[in-house]
């Protein structure tokens, strides 16, 4: 389970269950390729984990990022666009 956090501009970094919902792992910094926790301009707008793949989609800051490893670490996708403002899945996938 992954969802954004944050409101009003700063960043709350991503979060991640493996386990359901009984705990949570906060993804976010440089380490991981993504924003620092309270980072200006980089709310979360929405993510998209397609089913049974380590491949997960965020929208943080008008940017897609994109994670192989199940969120370990990110990377801007090298779109030029900077407004984007939600994801969506197929839901059938």
């Amino acid at each position: 389970i992954y969802a954004t956090t944050g409101q009003f501009g700063g960043f709350k970094g991503i979060l991640r269950s493996r386990n359901a919902g009984k705990t949570w792992d906060v993804l976010a910094g440089a380490s991981r390729g993504l924003p620092e926790i309270d980072a200006a301009n980089a709310t979360g707008a929405g993510i998209y984990a397609p089913i049974n793949s380590n491949a997960v989609f965020a929208v943080l800051g008008g940017k897609l990022y994109v994670s192989g490893d199940a969120g370990d670490t990110w990377t801007p996708s090298g779109a030029a666009q900077t407004d984007l403002d939600r994801i969506v899945g197929d839901p059938a996938n």
